[in-house]
């Protein structure tokens, strides 16, 4: 669940923020409280999940499987767009995939992404697995935390990071942290 404030306000209380509605998990960056209305709304729970497993790979194989988690949500600043790095499991493996919403979080697609093969398409939505073995995924990486590289100089195509756990062995001894683009 996520908390915060909801204010309402005029531009010249906050820098860098226009009027309006505006979510604050803290009041950084507020430079005068007069004026200010703060509301905290109890969160309802809908139960529904944002995304749901409809593809083989992400759990809707003849053998039941399942979402484990949602690794990341990301909003891309440059189009609005929200991402859902996901994290699965079932009957074909384990995979870390994306989805994305482009009307603020209501409905989520599926892209395809072309980056990875599943029984010889990559016209699927999966960002890190394996087809041969996608329970190599399990023992090399620990799906981590998505992130837009914000640095002028980085290319477009490289954006898109990923801060996870890889080890060579089933267990995280070894561990060390490494940024793979995604």
């Amino acid at each position: 669940m996520i908390f915060g404030l909801l204010m309402l306000m005029t531009p010249a209380l906050v820098s860098g923020f226009g009027s309006g509605l505006h979510l604050f998990v803290d009041l950084d960056g507020v430079s005068s409280s007069k004026g200010l209305e703060l509301r905290q709304h109890t969160p309802t729970k809908t139960y529904e999940m944002a995304v749901q497993p409809t593809e083989p790979w992400d759990g809707a194989g003849p053998l039941p499987g399942l979402i484990e988690g949602y690794c990341s949500v990301v909003q891309d600043p440059k189009n609005g767009e929200i991402r859902i790095f996901y994290d699965t499991f079932g009957e074909y493996g384990r995979f870390l995939c994306v989805a994305v919403s482009k009307d603020g979080g209501k409905t989520f697609t599926k892209p395809k992404l072309g980056l990875k093969s599943f029984m010889g398409s990559t016209e699927n939505n999966i960002v890190l697995g394996k087809e041969e073995n996608s329970t190599a995924l399990a023992e090399s990486i620990e799906p981590g935390t998505v992130f837009i590289d914000t640095n002028p100089s980085a290319p477009a195509s490289e954006r898109w990071k990923m801060v996870g756990c890889c080890c060579s062995c089933s267990g995280c001894s070894r561990c060390r942290s490494c940024c793979c683009s995604c």
